[in-house]
């Protein structure tokens, strides 16, 4: 089970693919507001994941990491993109409480990096916070990166991978982006057909499979390696762990973040004939909407060994 505290939506990056920011108005909840929701909503041995806009931009941060780990004996996740941890006292600090770091990583390439990210400083920034958390975090302390997948970066992607791998991960997303917010304004800009990066996309499974966590690339795009893999929609398919949230933009709690997001998913007829048709989800609906007359999804008939 979990619990995703959202806390607000300002952020010090402005995302090329950024999925929320049309709801920047909705603006951010008071120190003691989170304090309410976890009293009155979170459950013992709940994994909470701390997730924003950006969480430790907040003045408030380490009180609301201590005050959840003093009110439950579940995981804390935060959810960030690093560049405050750059500072090595608030890096240290936010590891007394935080136990799974998930931190976004675009490319290994600071140009590039920081063209998704929307400031100069970002790439630097982030790799110096991955760096402090690896070099200080405990026996425990999970690091987990999250990479979203653009025509910004496609060419690089193996590299980007690479140089994960050296910062000392071993826990990699692999996502490609959600039509939404920004990602929608920039569709052009942002978001590849899947057919087009297939090649890219083999060459990190082929050489990481095993450190990979997929999200929003059907199974017909992963094969052959779809069981090297962790596809994550199959916690959805399968409700394999119950997911609730705090979010003001949606008027409070929501109780079953899993149904919300796969309602979210569509696919053609032809996957209907699919092996995998009962185990994928399908594409992001606003990716079907935008390409529904050119829909690049394929049936796989038959399990290739690699």
């Amino acid at each position: 089970m979990s619990f995703d505290l959202k806390v607000g939506f300002s952020c010090n990056n402005k995302c090329i693919h950024c999925v929320i920011t049309d709801k920047i108005y909705c603006g951010n909840s008071t120190t003691q507001e989170i304090f309410d929701i976890i009293d009155n909503n979170v459950r013992q041995g709940e994994e909470v994941v701390i997730t924003g806009g950006e969480p430790t931009i907040r003045n408030d941060f380490i009180d609301i990491s201590k005050y959840i780990k003093k009110k439950i004996n579940g995981k804390i996740i935060l959810q960030t993109n690093g560049r405050k941890l750059s500072d090595e006292k608030l890096a240290k600090e936010s590891l007394k409480y935080i136990d799974v770091y998930l931190i976004a990583v675009h490319s290994h390439n600071s140009i590039i990096h920081n063209m998704i990210a929307g400031h100069q400083d970002a790439y630097t920034q982030t790799i110096n916070g991955i760096k402090n958390i690896i070099k200080y975090r405990k026996e425990n302390t999970e690091v987990i990166s999250q990479t979203v997948i653009s025509k910004l970066n496609i060419n690089g992607l193996i590299k980007t991978y690479d140089m994960i791998f050296d910062l000392g991960i071993r826990d990699m997303n692999l996502t490609f982006p959600h039509p939404n917010g920004d990602a929608l304004k920039n569709f052009n800009a942002v978001v590849p057909k899947y057919e087009n990066i297939k090649e890219d996309i083999h060459k990190v499974l082929k050489k990481y499979s095993r450190f990979i966590n997929t999200e929003a690339i059907p199974l017909c795009y992963l094969h052959p390696y779809e069981n090297k893999v962790f596809y994550s929609e199959s916690i959805r398919i399968n409700q394999l762990s119950e997911a609730r949230g705090f979010d003001s933009s949606i008027e409070g709690i929501v109780q079953d973040y899993n149904s919300l997001i796969s309602n979210e998913y569509r696919k053609p007829k032809s996957c209907t004939s699919c092996i995998y048709n009962n185990q994928c989800l399908g594409v992001w609906k606003e990716y079907y909407e935008h390409y529904k007359n050119e829909l690049d999804l394929y049936p796989i008939r038959r399990k290739n060994e690699i």
